[in-house]
């Protein structure tokens, strides 16, 4: 019963991780109009938020800045470092039966490459939507968030196995 239940959850996660990718690839394909409007409302909410907190924070002066900033940050950094949790969890359990992925390595430079990829087609993707372009900076931010979801993914699996070699060595005494 409870394989059987783990079975589903790998299942459920992957379909999730492809969802996910799907979404970021169909945000890519959006026109300027449509992302804008899009980053427009991501960007009125942080307002909200942080002018409640502090007041006047973002401004007619600075909001350029901000928008550009919010933008970047949550939507290229944060829903890639998102991604690369959600994808690198995927493939862990994906790889995890495959003979030549057993070693830890070799699943984190598959997910390395595959966030890259992502990264990369996405925006080559907008070198051919009206009004949006490719930006080589883009793609190192996105990949940037990617590494950082991975690196989440990578620390909590090594704390998993510091934790139960901890334990096995306390049942061995």
């Amino acid at each position: 019963m409870k394989n059987n239940r783990i079975k589903w959850a790998k299942w459920i996660l992957f379909s999730f991780a492809i969802i996910l990718n799907a979404y970021i690839i169909m945000q890519s394909c959006l026109n300027a109009s449509d992302s804008t409007n899009q980053s427009g409302f991501v960007f009125n909410i942080v307002k909200t938020i942080l002018n409640g907190i502090h007041p006047n924070t973002i401004n007619d002066g600075n909001a350029n800045w901000w928008h550009g900033f919010i933008r970047k940050a949550i939507g290229h950094f944060g829903l890639f470092a998102f991604d690369g949790v959600m994808t690198s969890w995927a493939l862990y359990y994906f790889l995890e039966n495959i003979k030549q992925t057993r070693r830890w390595w070799i699943k984190v430079i598959i997910s390395a490459v595959f966030g890259l990829l992502i990264a990369s087609i996405t925006e080559i993707i907008q070198l051919s939507v009206p009004g949006r372009a490719g930006d080589i900076k883009d793609v190192l931010i996105d990949y940037g968030g990617y590494i950082l979801g991975l690196g989440i993914i990578v620390l909590i699996y090594w704390l998993i196995y510091r934790h139960r070699k901890k334990l096995e060595k306390k049942d061995n005494l």
